[in-house]
């Protein structure tokens, strides 16, 4: 026999974690508030842009994506590709 949850349970949970989510929120704006409100994506973005005009061959050096790969790029991007064909197909 399926046991179903009554959509009154459903609203709960949802209530739920809302009350959760804007728990958190909360949290992090009192435990840091003059610095919550400066990082922004335009200013994340700008910081990057400034570095990289600064420092342009650090970019190259970062090694962004896969934590610790010592595969080139192009064969990561190929296993990325050759997996997203064989999921979505």
């Amino acid at each position: 026999m399926v046991t179903r949850i009554r959509p009154a349970g459903w609203l709960a949970l949802a209530v739920a974690l809302f009350l959760l989510a804007v728990a958190g929120y909360a949290a992090a704006r009192a435990r840091v508030p003059q610095d919550y409100w400066k990082q922004t994506d335009a200013t994340v973005y700008r910081a990057a842009g400034l570095a990289v005009r600064h420092q342009p061959a650090e970019l190259y050096a970062l090694r962004l994506g896969v934590a610790g790969s010592r595969l080139p790029y192009a064969v990561r991007r190929a296993g990325v590709r050759g997996g997203e064909r064989a999921v979505f197909r």
